[in-house]
């Protein structure tokens, strides 16, 4: 298995509680044939209000660890730590912290409907996986 292809958390979104505050991400990995960093998987930050979309892309995320990308490897301290306790920490709380927050799925974010899913942060197709 090369790092170019090797993934270390599922694709999906998170939400990491650090005091009194909270950060998103979207973890994704990239086609194939993507024009950018083909079957690497990339890690960004919700800034905006839109859940699925309102990302900005920060890092590479491989080996277990995160490799930020030069423009945010100073300033960005309280992003990238947030970043790193998901990759080394506990992913499925962080998956359920989202699913909780959003009432969406952690994987496909789909909308969840039921208490059972809700509670599982993930719909009954991506719990099936």
């Amino acid at each position: 298995m090369t790092t170019a292809t090797a993934t270390y958390i599922h694709d999906g979104f998170y939400t990491i509680v650090t005091g009194n505050s909270h950060r998103t991400f979207r973890v994704r990995t990239n086609d194939k044939d993507s024009a950018f960093a083909p079957g690497r998987q990339v890690i960004g930050y919700l800034y905006g209000p839109d859940n699925s979309s309102d990302y900005i892309n920060f890092a590479f995320v491989g080996q277990g660890r995160i490799f930020p990308w030069k423009r945010f490897s100073t300033g960005y301290d309280h992003i990238l730590a947030a970043a790193r306790y998901l990759v080394e920490g506990d992913q499925d709380a962080a998956g359920k912290m989202y699913a909780v927050q959003s009432g969406c799925c952690y994987r496909c974010n789909r909308l969840l409907t039921t208490p059972e899913s809700i509670a599982a942060g993930l719909g009954p197709y991506c719990r099936n996986k």
